[in-house]
């Protein structure tokens, strides 16, 4: 159940990124679902640069591609704001990856999600 809310959250920030107007609705979204697309367009900029600075070098969110990038976003946002395990957290994120992202990119998005939780397992110690 959680996958398909975390894959909803994923496509309807791509679904955000892909339109201009200001009035995206996801109301109709479960709770879990929303406050992913609320944590992540709230701490956007803090984000993009956390997950900058664990790109391998030569990439960043600008390279990738939309849906990419908002897996990575989804991703970081749970690690770093929500009590999720960081095993589920990147597992989720990679599977969800599979159905969407080319195979380099999967690989791509499993390493900056673990060198995320490990900074953030430090900063909780």
């Amino acid at each position: 159940m959680r996958r398909k809310e975390r894959e909803r959250a994923v496509i309807k920030l791509y679904e955000r990124s892909m339109v201009s107007e200001p009035n995206f609705s996801f109301n109709d979204e479960s709770e879990f679902t929303r406050n992913l697309i609320n944590g992540v367009i709230k701490y956007e900029d803090s984000l993009n640069e956390i997950v900058n600075k664990y790109m391998v070098e030569g990439w960043s969110l600008l390279r990738l591609s939309k849906v990419d990038a908002a897996i990575l976003k989804v991703g970081a946002y749970e690690l770093l704001y929500l009590d999720t395990p960081y095993k589920v957290v990147i597992n989720e994120m990679v599977e969800i990856s599979k159905d969407y992202s080319d195979p380099k990119v999967i690989k791509l998005i499993n390493a900056v999600l673990d060198k995320i939780s490990k900074e953030v397992k430090w900063m909780k110690i």
